[in-house]
């Protein structure tokens, strides 16, 4: 009875380190040389009992191996609901057999106690996601019965499945030109027959100042940007967001990928607006919706100057603006441009009531605007 009770005992000991099925998180892995351990311990402890009914714990009259039939290179298309293998084991004992995993592969599988071998997810076919990027798995079986131990290595192959291929996205940056207002379209494209979905990650990046389609991938900013202004988390103009794209098949298969986009300075220009004030004088004029300045009649003729600003002249990246006048009229001698103001003197009479010229307000890059003027001294 002593015997029973340590044999006993001992694969309690056993079962309690070894009893495992699976290899992943919170399992542990044991390899072979561990297995070992814990046998050599066991059958110190048996060598030392002085009753022998029943056989030596570590003795070898049993017959305990793995039949040496088993393919060891399955191919599948995987099912997790059924197994890769059975390992078949050939025992001559009653001892309880205790399986584990070991290779660099193991954690794509688990077993059960009957040494059926499972994949505990449907693996991509494409990339792979086995340790040598092959598309074969490697694992060990390794079983013991409390006396002997067994391994057997497998190289699982997988066949594609036609439904678990992931997207891809092939756009990772663009250029992108300030004060515009263009979609970006990101290019990508689905490993199934099923379409695609389009997404922002809340990344911590800069997608707050971004949406994007949902069905044909169209980002855009929610409002224009500004290479003098970069709003940005950087504010550097480099702009970044995490796009996932996921597909309609049963398993939503789904790849992210970080894009950015940068904002390239832009020359703005100039504009010259259409409001006009009168600086410097207190003779009257009126300004109408024609562009025409309406003198004063009781001018005509006297040597009166009016001063006519273009308060509103903004060159939008601050370059410096020369101003020209140009026109019909514009070079008689009565106007002149001092900056951005007219002069007009009437210190000679003229037969004219009506005078059309142009402003012209043109920056250093060369980009300019213009404006017509009629002045009516009629």
């Amino acid at each position: 009875m002593r015997f029973f009770r340590e044999t006993v005992t001992i694969l309690f000991l056993f079962i309690g380190s070894f009893a495992l099925v699976g290899c992943g998180d919170g399992e542990t892995s044991y390899s072979l040389d561990d297995l070992q351990t814990v046998l050599d311990q066991n059958n110190t402890l048996n060598a030392s009992d002085d009753d022998s009914e029943g056989g030596s714990l570590g003795g070898s009259s049993s017959v305990f191996k793995i039949d040496s039939n088993i393919d060891t290179s399955p191919n599948v298309f995987v099912d997790v609901t059924k197994p890769v293998i059975s390992i078949p084991v050939k025992n001559s004992s009653s001892n309880v057999l205790i399986y584990t995993l070991s290779g660099a592969d193991k954690d794509f599988f688990m077993i059960d106690e009957n040494g059926s071998l499972y994949f505990k997810k449907v693996p991509y076919y494409s990339p792979a996601e086995d340790a040598n990027g092959d598309n074969i798995y490697d694992v060990t079986v390794l079983v013991a019965d409390g006396a002997d131990i067994a391994s057997v290595a497998l190289n699982v192959s997988i066949s594609e499945n036609p439904e678990y291929v992931l997207p891809s996205i092939a756009t990772s940056a663009v250029a992108y030109n300030e004060n515009n207002t263009t979609a970006i379209k990101i290019q990508a494209s689905s490993g199934t027959a099923t379409p695609i979905h389009y997404y922002l990650e809340a990344a911590g990046f800069d997608e707050n100042l971004f949406d994007i389609d949902e069905l044909n991938g169209q980002l855009t900013f929610k409002n224009t940007p500004d290479f003098e202004n970069p709003a940005d988390n950087d504010a550097n103009n480099i702009y970044k967001v995490v796009i996932r794209v996921t597909d309609e098949t049963g398993y939503a298969n789904s790849m992210t990928k970080e894009v950015t986009i940068e904002v390239k300075w832009l020359n703005d220009g100039v504009s010259l607006a259409a409001a006009i004030t009168r600086v410097g004088t207190t003779n009257t004029y009126s300004f109408d919706a024609k562009n025409e300045v309406r003198l004063d009649r009781s001018s005509w003729g006297k040597k009166y100057k009016y001063d006519i600003g273009f308060s509103s002249t903004t060159e939008l990246d601050g370059d410096t603006v020369s101003y020209s006048i140009s026109g019909k009229d514009g070079t008689d001698g009565i106007f002149s441009l001092n900056d951005n103001v007219l002069n007009i003197d009437f210190s000679q009479p003229s037969s004219n009531k009506k005078y059309y010229f142009t402003i012209t307000a043109i920056d250093s890059f060369g980009n300019y605007s213009s404006y017509n003027l009629v002045i009516n001294a009629d």
